[in-house]
């Protein structure tokens, strides 16, 4: 007589529940996303617009301008207004103005993974845009950069961290030797978390941290490790599990 194995019966299981194949087709986009993060980023994460601090989300438009359906989507240009009363700078929709949104443009170069370079993007604004237009799907921060392309980045970090805490978690890292491989995975984070600029972008980079210093002074200063984004691995930073780590639990 056959006898299904235990993760055939899990997948069984596991495949009669509709939302969690949903969430399963969810979660590996996400990860498609992370593993593609300089290509679908339209900018650099750290670049600084200085005339485009907390700019509004551009989002991309299929209305042309008769009020009907356009094929070819494009985002409307932005001008900028400055109140007489609080001298705050608002920005606004400009209608007079629309850009094509094209796919796989040139734009600013890169190292895919920090090995290959490239300039080639998913999104972008067409050829034919004037140099400097503004292009943020999800508007800017407080320094003027592209909160789409920094969410994008992030989420490499983050679902990073996720895939040690479940290789962890496995039940085949359990046993007398589980301090060392755990030991192992927390020098492996940290060592990865050092390549800023190519595997593990930060999302808080010195540039913001030196903005912080520069209003509120020595005493707010943040530690360098968190400015270079390893504050991000703090829950890794504990002492391993010894032998008897089953015992105390």
């Amino acid at each position: 007589m056959l006898v299904a194995s235990q993760w055939k019966l899990m997948f069984w299981r596991f495949r009669r529940h509709k939302l969690a194949m949903i969430c399963t087709v969810v979660v590996l986009f996400f990860y498609v996303v992370a593993l593609f993060a300089e290509v679908i980023a339209p900018l650099d994460p750290n670049k600084v617009y200085n005339l485009y601090r907390y700019a509004p989300p551009q989002p991309i438009s299929f209305q042309d301008k008769e009020g009907g359906v356009s094929i070819r989507p494009y985002v409307l240009g932005m001008k900028s207004s400055r109140d007489a009363n609080t001298l705050r700078i608002t920005y606004l929709p400009d209608p007079t103005k629309r850009f094509p949104v094209n796919f796989f443009v040139k734009g600013e170069k890169y190292k895919f993974w920090g090995i290959w370079e490239s300039d080639v993007h998913l999104l972008g604004l067409a050829p034919d845009a004037p140099a400097n237009t503004p292009f943020f799907l999800l508007g800017t921060d407080r320094l003027g950069r592209d909160m789409f392309s920094r969410i994008v980045y992030g989420a490499r970090i983050s679902l990073s961290i996720g895939l040690v805490v479940i290789w962890r978690s496995l039940p085949a890292h359990e046993g007398p030797d589980a301090g060392c491989r755990w030991q192992f995975a927390v020098e492996c984070a940290r060592s990865s978390s050092v390549r800023v600029s190519g595997i593990a972008q930060p999302i808080t980079n010195e540039a913001e941290c030196k903005n912080d210093q520069d209003h509120s002074g020595a005493r707010n200063q943040k530690p360098r490790e968190q400015c270079n984004g390893l504050d991000v691995l703090g829950f890794l930073k504990q002492d391993p599990p010894t032998d008897d780590w089953r015992a105390k639990t």
